[in-house]
């Protein structure tokens, strides 16, 4: 936790699979998170583990015991429980983003280099940052058919965010 409460950070670690990241994302945004950063990536180590760490700020308060005990329950269920992420996905739907507070607009980047490694493509998006930005994000990835292997987001003064991902697929 932060000195006045304002974020926390939770560290998840669990075997490897391909839609963990976006589970992990779906489960902290449908508890009325922002996810400050992010960082998540695969460790061979006899078996394949994903570890996953994300800074999150509550778009509605404190990050208190309540909320941890919220984010921590999502991310149990939508690991654990079928269905579970439809009911998360529904709670996403319902929140309001926050009100445009910039005279000015933020452009789209995005930089696809697949020559930057022989495994995995890199994707850099710089872009406006909103709530549920990771989610919209790791979901589109994840409808194209393609893996987060890493993941590092990186918010700049609270308007704008640069992600990068590593991408398999």
């Amino acid at each position: 936790d932060d000195e006045n409460g304002q974020s926390t950070t939770f560290q998840v670690v669990i075997p490897y699979n391909a839609d963990a990241l976006p589970d992990l994302v779906c489960a902290i945004t449908a508890a009325s998170c922002n996810i400050r950063e992010a960082k998540s990536h695969t460790h061979v180590n006899g078996s394949v583990t994903a570890v996953n760490s994300f800074r999150v700020q509550s778009s509605i308060g404190m990050c208190d015991d309540r909320l941890k005990a919220r984010i921590r329950k999502n991310i149990e269920d939508i690991l654990s429980i079928p269905g579970s992420r439809y009911e998360q996905e529904k709670k996403i739907r319902e929140i309001r983003p926050r009100k445009e507070t910039a005279i000015y607009s933020i452009p789209t980047f995005v930089k696809v280099d697949q020559n930057a490694s022989s495994r995995y493509t890199t994707v850099r998006v710089e872009t406006r940052d909103v709530p549920g930005l990771l989610h919209k994000l790791t979901e589109a990835f994840r409808e194209a058919g393609l893996t987060v292997d890493y993941a590092k987001i990186t918010p700049y003064g609270g308007s704008r965010a640069v992600d990068t991902f590593l991408i398999q697929g």
